[in-house]
């Protein structure tokens, strides 16, 4: 086969992944960029751990386990990624979870009543994120850098649409 030509299909089949996770690229920026917003407005509190629910997907790597933890009572919980099986997680999913597994490694899976409890970040409209207790604000450190790598890929995907679109259009 002619280089040029794998070339091509390479780049078509990365364009159109890019293309079709474009959907995410958009609702990222927008939770990441209201968490930036809002920084200031998350209350630290502990909670009383309900139940934790320990999911399985390959969507972030083969295998990868998703802890979710429930506290007031099974209304609200927050996700915890286990970096350990996926192929790309940030500093902070890193230090959370090393902290939780940190916090529970002791445990059985009844959980010793000293260790029933975590931190959290209260915010009564946005999504709830994990917190260590040497915390005093939220971390949003790598809030800015998610947002440019999102609205770069989200750019590269308009702009393949719009090109692909006028290819369409000065055939016929």
């Amino acid at each position: 086969m002619n280089l040029k030509i794998i070339t091509k299909t390479i780049l078509v089949f990365i364009t159109l992944l890019i293309i079709t996770f474009s959907p995410f690229y958009f609702l990222t920026i927008e939770k990441e960029s209201k968490e930036l917003i809002h920084k200031t407005e998350f209350i630290k509190q502990k909670v009383r751990i309900d139940s934790i629910d320990i999911q399985t997907s390959n969507i972030d790597g083969p295998g990868a386990q998703h802890y979710y933890i429930y506290y007031h009572n099974k209304k609200d919980y927050i996700s915890l990624l286990d970096y350990r099986d996926v192929l790309f997680s940030t500093k902070k999913q890193k230090q959370n979870f090393n902290h939780f597994l940190s916090q529970t490694k002791n445990d059985s899976t009844f959980y010793l009543p000293s260790n029933d409890s975590i931190w959290i970040w209260y915010h009564p409209i946005l999504e709830d994120n994990y917190a260590t207790n040497e915390e005093t604000q939220l971390d949003v450190s790598n809030n800015i850098l998610l947002i440019v790598v999102n609205s770069l890929l989200l750019t590269i995907s308009i702009s393949a649409l719009i090109w692909q679109i006028k290819r369409w259009t000065k055939k016929s």
